[in-house]
């Protein structure tokens, strides 16, 4: 028997107030020629009797519940398992997002007129408590529109959005030699760790620069804030224990400036969350492994050793990007250097290397700090 045209993988886990809406978005499509597989992983609540329900009423809709909890990465490789064989294409709907009603068309229609793609990306909507954020909005490096391999760009940042990648199914298991789609090792990064690798071993991809799905925030999302740096720490094992055998050799230093713009970023979040003792193998890290000299690593790394309250230090940081217009978190441009001359460095310098500077009153030590990033007294 003939598979649908299209997999719609749904791995759902505890979605009781979500799963509605997503599973309607699908039925809603103008795109017929598809099959719903919902994997429930043997969710506590009523997510798996939810779509069980739609599943009655509609053949399209195929439901599979996990005897136990296997994990996000491992219920969508089962939900990979669980569809038709045949079918020509799949794409993941996470089960507290939703597309629009030309979603299926669009994509399709694409990759059918690009069959070189292994796989079809497009934009949406990020979907916060105060209104709707183009997702690629907030990132800085994009690849071209139509075919590309974007690795370059890829290695700054995910702007792939799983929610509107339809992939082809057989370049994909010429390009993907793994039995599980998303790495198991990983929580945060499966699905980033999947494109670079499909992109890596010589995919093609196409770039449509249209939303065609909204992509919901809430307590429980792996976006968040208190999940970047559990995944920013992802980032850095992936790039440097599972890329390198993916990665063409002419691109192997993008990798590794990857890897270094990562470990000073972690560095920079944990000095600001007034946690300089973690920050600083982090610091170290980059400083060590960086091809050039990064100031803003460099200057980092100095504060965090300063013998000083931690909230002083984290003030101290917001000190210096409030100094040059930087937001927390992100490197300081160039433009800092310039205001930096040898009379500060010093100044510096002696700060850190100062061993009597912990038993002085704190008060000594803010004034050529306060001097250094001339700030007025």
């Amino acid at each position: 028997m003939a598979g649908p045209s299209v997999s719609v993988l749904m791995p759902t886990y505890k979605h009781q107030a979500y799963i509605a809406q997503a599973i309607e978005s699908v039925l809603a499509q103008r795109f017929d020629d598809f099959e719903l597989v919902i994997t429930d992983d043997h969710s506590p609540d009523q997510t798996y009797a939810i779509a069980e329900a739609y599943a009655r009423k509609d053949p399209r809709v195929r439901v599979f519940r996990n005897p136990q909890n296997l994990g996000l990465a491992a219920n969508y490789t089962r939900c990979l398992q669980n569809a038709h064989p045949e079918s020509r294409y799949f794409i993941i709907l996470p089960s507290d997002d939703w597309w629009m009603p030309e979603t299926l068309e669009v994509l399709v229609a694409t990759a059918e007129q690009n069959p070189q793609a292994t796989f079809v990306h497009a934009d949406g909507y990020k979907v916060k408590e105060d209104g709707l954020v183009p997702y690629l909005s907030i990132f800085r490096h994009l690849p071209p529109q139509g075919l590309h391999r974007g690795l370059r760009e890829l290695y700054l940042n995910n702007y792939i959005m799983v929610q509107t990648t339809l992939v082809r199914r057989g370049l994909f298991q010429r390009f993907h030699c793994r039995p599980f789609l998303f790495d198991p090792d990983y929580v945060f990064v499966s699905d980033y760790e999947l494109w670079l690798e499909l992109l890596g071993r010589g995919a093609q991809a196409y770039y449509l620069p249209r939303p065609l799905a909204y992509f919901r925030e809430h307590p429980e999302s792996h976006t968040i804030p208190k999940h970047i740096l559990p995944r920013m720490i992802e980032e850095v094992a992936m790039f440097q224990e599972k890329l390198p055998p993916s990665t063409p050799p002419d691109l192997d230093p993008y990798r590794h400036q990857a890897v270094v713009g990562r470990l000073a970023a972690i560095g920079f979040l944990y000095l600001e969350a007034k946690e300089p003792a973690k920050a600083q193998p982090y610091l170290e890290r980059a400083a060590r492994e960086s091809p050039k000299l990064r100031w803003d690593v460099m200057i980092a790394r100095m504060i965090s050793r300063l013998p000083m309250p931690k909230s002083v230090r984290a003030q101290l940081w917001y000190l210096v990007l409030e100094a040059v217009g930087v937001e927390p978190g992100m490197r300081i441009s160039s433009a800092f250097l310039r205001r930096w001359g040898q009379e500060n460095m010093t100044i510096i310098t002696a700060l850190v290397n100062d061993p009597t500077l912990a038993t002085r009153a704190l008060q000594d030590a803010i004034p050529p700090l306060l001097y250094l990033f001339g700030v007025p007294r």
